[in-house]
Protein backbone atom coordinates (compact mmCIF):
# COMPACT_ATOMS: atom_id res chain seq x y z
CA UNK A 1 0.00 0.00 0.00
CA UNK A 2 3.13 2.22 0.75
CA UNK A 3 4.01 2.34 -2.75
CA UNK A 4 0.75 2.28 -3.96
CA UNK A 5 0.49 5.87 -2.18
CA UNK A 6 3.44 7.11 -3.37
CA UNK A 7 2.87 6.42 -6.77
CA UNK A 8 -0.99 8.54 -6.65
CA UNK A 9 0.95 11.04 -4.38
CA UNK A 10 3.59 11.32 -7.53
CA UNK A 11 0.80 11.06 -10.25
CA UNK A 12 -1.33 14.16 -8.30
CA UNK A 13 2.02 15.83 -8.33
CA UNK A 14 2.62 15.32 -12.00
CA UNK A 15 -0.98 16.51 -12.34
CA UNK A 16 -0.25 19.99 -10.21
CA UNK A 17 2.54 20.40 -12.02
CA UNK A 18 0.34 20.22 -15.79
CA UNK A 19 -2.23 22.45 -14.04
CA UNK A 20 0.24 25.22 -13.32
CA UNK A 21 1.36 24.84 -16.93
CA UNK A 22 -1.82 25.66 -18.22
CA UNK A 23 -1.88 22.22 -19.75
CA UNK A 24 -4.39 20.38 -17.93
CA UNK A 25 -7.85 20.26 -19.21
CA UNK A 26 -9.59 21.12 -15.40
CA UNK A 27 -13.10 19.51 -16.29
CA UNK A 28 -12.32 16.38 -17.74
CA UNK A 29 -9.52 16.18 -14.41
CA UNK A 30 -12.03 17.26 -11.53
CA UNK A 31 -14.12 14.35 -11.01
CA UNK A 32 -11.51 11.95 -10.26
CA UNK A 33 -9.65 14.41 -7.77
CA UNK A 34 -12.66 14.99 -6.24
CA UNK A 35 -13.11 11.22 -5.99
CA UNK A 36 -9.80 10.62 -4.73
CA UNK A 37 -9.62 13.30 -1.92
CA UNK A 38 -13.88 11.80 -1.05
CA UNK A 39 -12.68 8.34 -1.36
CA UNK A 40 -9.26 7.60 -1.24
CA UNK A 41 -6.27 6.63 1.22
CA UNK A 42 -5.98 9.70 3.69
CA UNK A 43 -2.39 10.54 2.58
CA UNK A 44 -3.63 11.06 -1.16
CA UNK A 45 -7.01 12.52 -0.11
CA UNK A 46 -4.93 15.39 0.93
CA UNK A 47 -2.61 15.69 -2.48
CA UNK A 48 -5.98 15.01 -4.32
CA UNK A 49 -7.62 18.41 -2.42
CA UNK A 50 -4.52 20.22 -3.01
CA UNK A 51 -4.81 19.69 -6.62
CA UNK A 52 -8.64 20.57 -6.72
CA UNK A 53 -8.31 23.76 -4.82
CA UNK A 54 -5.63 24.58 -7.18
CA UNK A 55 -8.07 24.05 -10.53
CA UNK A 56 -10.75 26.24 -8.20
CA UNK A 57 -8.34 28.88 -8.24
CA UNK A 58 -8.99 29.83 -12.02
CA UNK A 59 -12.34 27.87 -12.78
CA UNK A 60 -14.49 28.22 -9.68
CA UNK A 61 -17.59 27.32 -11.27
CA UNK A 62 -16.19 23.67 -11.79
CA UNK A 63 -16.64 22.69 -8.42
CA UNK A 64 -20.88 23.01 -9.21
CA UNK A 65 -20.04 21.38 -12.33
CA UNK A 66 -18.17 18.16 -11.57
CA UNK A 67 -19.32 17.60 -7.95
CA UNK A 68 -22.13 15.11 -8.96
CA UNK A 69 -19.61 12.88 -10.96
CA UNK A 70 -16.84 12.87 -8.50
CA UNK A 71 -19.58 11.66 -5.44
CA UNK A 72 -20.54 9.45 -7.55
CA UNK A 73 -17.20 8.32 -8.31
CA UNK A 74 -16.27 8.54 -4.90
CA UNK A 75 -19.28 6.38 -3.78
CA UNK A 76 -18.60 3.68 -6.70
CA UNK A 77 -15.17 3.18 -5.30
CA UNK A 78 -16.18 3.23 -1.45
CA UNK A 79 -19.18 0.41 -2.38
CA UNK A 80 -16.38 -1.26 -4.34
CA UNK A 81 -13.97 -1.91 -1.44
CA UNK A 82 -16.87 -2.45 1.21
CA UNK A 83 -17.03 0.47 2.74
CA UNK A 84 -19.74 0.21 5.82
CA UNK A 85 -22.56 2.85 5.80
CA UNK A 86 -21.63 5.12 8.77
CA UNK A 87 -18.34 4.38 9.28
CA UNK A 88 -17.51 7.10 6.88
CA UNK A 89 -18.54 9.51 9.07
CA UNK A 90 -15.70 9.15 11.76
CA UNK A 91 -13.35 9.49 9.26
CA UNK A 92 -13.78 13.47 8.90
CA UNK A 93 -10.41 13.47 6.94
CA UNK A 94 -12.58 12.53 3.65
CA UNK A 95 -14.75 16.01 4.04
CA UNK A 96 -11.92 18.62 4.30
CA UNK A 97 -12.51 19.70 0.95
CA UNK A 98 -15.93 20.44 0.96
CA UNK A 99 -15.26 21.90 4.55
CA UNK A 100 -12.36 24.49 3.34
CA UNK A 101 -14.73 25.24 0.34
CA UNK A 102 -17.45 25.90 2.65
CA UNK A 103 -15.24 28.16 4.54
CA UNK A 104 -13.15 29.89 2.17
CA UNK A 105 -14.41 29.90 -1.36
CA UNK A 106 -18.17 29.89 -0.68
CA UNK A 107 -18.36 34.28 -0.37
CA UNK A 108 -22.38 34.50 -0.16
CA UNK A 109 -25.33 32.82 0.20
CA UNK A 110 -26.09 31.87 -3.12
CA UNK A 111 -22.61 29.87 -3.70
CA UNK A 112 -22.93 27.96 -0.45
CA UNK A 113 -26.69 27.23 -1.57
CA UNK A 114 -25.29 26.03 -5.09
CA UNK A 115 -22.89 23.84 -3.19
CA UNK A 116 -25.52 22.04 -0.55
CA UNK A 117 -27.68 21.95 -4.03
CA UNK A 118 -24.94 19.80 -5.79
CA UNK A 119 -24.09 17.81 -2.98
CA UNK A 120 -27.46 16.93 -2.34
CA UNK A 121 -28.49 15.95 -5.90
CA UNK A 122 -26.38 13.06 -5.56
Amino acid sequence: QTRVMAAANHALGALESLSQLGVLHPASAMSGLLAASFAGIQAVSESAKRVVLRLLESSPQLLFNRLGAGVQSAAARLAHDGAQHGTLVVQKWRFALIVEVWGERCENQQARHRLLGALLEE
